[in-house]
């Protein structure tokens, strides 16, 4: 179908669907305000799964979060129509799917819109009424790409940084954390989010512990560690190597303390993760250890920051290209990464250098 946004109806009701994963949604935000920019008029709504609607809440550009319950899949289906069902009722004019797995296109192609948005290239084009072919001859940055599917709908487009708006009420709420885990609010702290769902991207606790140690002892600044519940015993291991005062909110927050925490904090140090994202969604600069992945995909959107990274030849991986040692947990490409070079760089970028 040929489509022109001129042909949406006056005060078009648009819905962007993006399921997961924390860093894949936090990007997302970057096209909302595009959206609104271009249609100020339509209703948009975000379709997400919980507990991503975190991200997504108290953003302006969204008038409605629809935020889909993690069920087991013996009633997956079940709950797919029942939301379908709810979605036809809202008679939306455009979805789209900017999720492209197969639940995301089932509901965008049963929604009832007029206009069903996804990837040409994807294997469930079938499902779309309105393909678009976002290709670059480079490697371009996720929002980008996410920018330039709108830009092919006809909407004008500036980029924009991906943005997470924190309450004040919020910042109070982790305030009284932080002073519960022993960390004197009144002076500066920086996070630290070491956590990491796979082996082949883990990075020795005794390094974080050495940079945690040096900014503390060097530079009064306060070490927060962070982490999902399911990382506690990562953060456990780096706190056992520790000389200076250990402070740690790790299991201890929701994403909505998570990315509070890190906005009053001075920077985030962390691997290429969905809380490196958050980070630079809230403003904070933000230092992130790369290896797995290159970075010219998936760089924090923020500044200052800075990646660490070796660009090995073997660097970026897949599963059937990575080497046995580095799913025991001893990727060369974070090995080679030293705590010193993790030490200067946050010394560089926050000025810190010349006040030690």
């Amino acid at each position: 179908m040929n489509f022109q946004i001129d042909s949406l109806p006056p005060n078009p009701r648009i819905l962007l669907i993006r399921f997961r994963s924390i860093g894949d949604v936090t990007l997302n935000t970057a096209v909302l305000p595009l959206i609104k920019e271009n249609l100020p008029d339509c209703k948009l709504d975000y379709l997400v799964m919980a507990p991503n609607d975190q991200i997504i809440r108290n953003n302006p550009h969204v008038d409605e979060v629809i935020a889909i319950q993690r069920t087991n899949k013996k009633n997956e289906t079940w709950d797919t129509f029942q939301l379908i069902r709810r979605l036809r009722k809202t008679s939306y004019d455009m979805v789209i799917d900017m999720h492209g797995g197969p639940r995301s296109a089932l509901i965008t192609l049963l929604s009832k819109a007029r206009y069903k948005v996804g990837l040409k290239g994807s294997r469930r084009a079938r499902f779309y009424n309105v393909k678009v072919n976002p290709v670059f001859n480079r490697s371009v940055l996720t929002g980008e790409f996410q920018a330039r599917m709108l830009e092919l709908l006809g909407m004008k487009v500036e980029r924009q940084a991906p943005k997470i708006y924190v309450t004040e009420e919020e910042l109070k709420q982790i305030s009284g954390k932080l002073e519960e885990a022993g960390v004197d609010t009144q002076k500066k702290y920086g996070v630290i989010h070491p956590g990491v769902d796979f082996m082949h991207n883990w990075w020795e606790p005794e390094k974080f512990a050495e940079v945690a140690d040096v900014l503390q002892n060097r530079y009064d600044c306060q070490v927060v560690f962070a982490s999902s519940p399911s990382q506690v015993w990562q953060v456990d291991k780096i706190l056992a190597c520790m000389k200076t005062p250990t402070f740690s909110l790790a299991g201890r927050t929701s994403l909505r303390e998570l990315a509070a925490l890190m906005q009053k904090g001075e920077f985030l140090f962390c691997h290429n993760s969905g809380p490196m994202h958050m980070g630079a969604a809230v403003g904070t600069p933000v230092f992130a250890i790369f290896g797995p992945i290159s970075p010219h995909t998936w760089a924090p959107q923020v500044e200052p920051h800075h990646v660490f990274y070796k660009d090995l030849d073997c660097s970026p991986c897949t599963r059937a290209s990575r080497k046995a040692e580095c799913n025991e947990g001893k990727p060369e490409c974070k090995q080679l990464i030293t705590a010193q070079e993790a030490i200067e760089a946050i010394e560089e970028k926050m000025g810190w250098k010349n006040r030690a």
